[in-house]
């Protein structure tokens, strides 16, 4: 797996006290190392990493495939709490236009991935990029469990479509923590690291679940105040304010 973590987090603190943004208490510097690692950091892209990518229109999602009965439920249920977490417009629907393509397959190999072209190619710049990504596939290169890419809206960093892909061959369990996790990085904390506890966005724990500190960063993401394209210096600036008021949207919610 292949992951970027942007700065040391001696030097976070120090750019963020350079620039104004005090820390409010002693996790604030361990929080803002964790979300500049998820939202500025790429598990498999490395050529974007370094810049807030989110969605600034509203998202609709489609499930598709023979079997999108089997997890539609599921997407309808966790579309809704990341509206609730985020208020951001994001919702299901059966037709029309989608942003979000949830694609259910049996398993995750080549001719499972190329079965939907139509859709997926959209991502690519052009038909030797869209190649050499099922290339990649089927090395396995990318994580077997779940996979999901997204592509933005030229310099914007606004996010502009995105297709994830869901397996059944692995288990109900699997199932449902690849559409919990898919679907939140895809709402723009892309990477992944051993090092964020307790966290989905960690491969080495055990949680199937968005935890606390998951629904914390995905509040200060859709913060307005985080903004698209921004880097780690503006979102160290911004960063305490907008934890600040995450943390009381947290603490109301429950």
């Amino acid at each position: 797996m292949h992951r970027i973590v942007p700065v040391a987090a001696l030097l976070l603190i120090s750019a963020a006290i350079a620039h104004g943004a005090s820390l409010a208490r002693a996790d604030d510097a361990r929080d803002l190392r964790d979300f500049a690692t998820l939202a500025l950091g790429r598990e498999h892209e490395q050529t974007r990493a370094g810049r807030i990518i989110k969605w600034a229109k509203p998202v609709r999602v489609g499930v598709l495939g023979e079997r999108r009965g089997d997890v539609l439920p599921l997407v309808r249920l966790h579309v809704q709490h990341l509206r609730t977490i985020t208020g951001h417009d994001i919702r299901t629907v059966d037709d029309g236009e989608i942003d979000i393509a949830v694609i259910v397959v049996t398993r995750l190999d080549r001719a499972n991935v190329a079965a939907h072209a139509a859709i997926f190619r959209r991502l690519f710049r052009d038909e030797a990029a869209y190649e050499e990504y099922l290339g990649r596939i089927e090395r396995r290169e990318f994580r077997p469990i779940c996979l999901s890419t997204l592509r933005t809206r030229g310099p914007s960093s606004e996010i502009g479509m995105a297709v994830s892909f869901i397996p059944l061959d692995r288990g109900h369990d699997v199932v449902y923590q690849c559409v919990v996790e898919e679907l939140a990085q895809l709402l723009g904390l892309p990477n992944d690291s051993d090092e964020i506890e307790p966290s989905i966005f960690n491969d080495r724990s055990a949680h199937i679940d968005l935890t606390d500190r998951d629904v914390l960063f995905l509040r200060v993401l859709y913060d307005p105040r985080i903004r698209p394209g921004m880097g780690y210096e503006d979102v160290a600036k911004v960063f305490p304010a907008a934890l600040a008021d995450a943390r009381r949207g947290l603490v109301r919610s429950r």
